[in-house]
């Protein structure tokens, strides 16, 4: 008896085990996707930057869904007062592998999703509404803020 019992714990401890590394490079490759996502957003505005007509920061910020890890956002300044931020949730959403909010005056205005290895604006409203994310589309969004 005790011998199944055995059985039983070393195959629970395998299975979170195997969970714990699914977990690991979900985690991984979000961070990848942010990354290469906001490098698109740093190139699809770096003229607008070198205009002085805005200015971006990176800054890492601390999430907490799959352990602690460090992620970058984005904060894009408009003149002195005004900031649109690029806010990284998490990599546990339901429906996507990832989600970025954009916040903007104190709301949360759009949310980015990330499905099948590409980011889509996300409309809250009752019919789910799903725009991919282009550098046409970022402009169009960020210019209706």
């Amino acid at each position: 008896m005790s011998d199944l019992f055995k059985k039983f714990l070393k195959e629970k401890k395998k299975e979170q085990d195997d969970n714990i590394g699914e977990l690991e490079g979900k985690k991984l490759r979000y961070i990848d996707s942010v990354e290469l996502f906001f490098e698109n957003v740093k190139k699809w505005l770096k003229c607008y930057e070198d205009d002085g007509l805005l200015a971006i920061r990176e800054l890492n910020t601390e999430l907490h869904d799959i352990g602690t890890y460090q992620i970058p956002k984005i904060d894009i300044y408009l003149g002195d007062e005004d900031i649109i931020q690029l806010n990284p949730v998490g990599a546990l959403i339901v429906g996507g592998d990832g989600r970025i909010d954009i916040k903007y005056k104190g709301f949360h205005n759009i949310m980015m999703v990330k499905i099948k290895n590409k980011w889509v604006f996300v409309d809250k409203s009752i019919v789910i509404n799903k725009v991919e994310v282009t550098e046409e589309t970022f402009k169009n969004v960020i210019s209706t803020l």
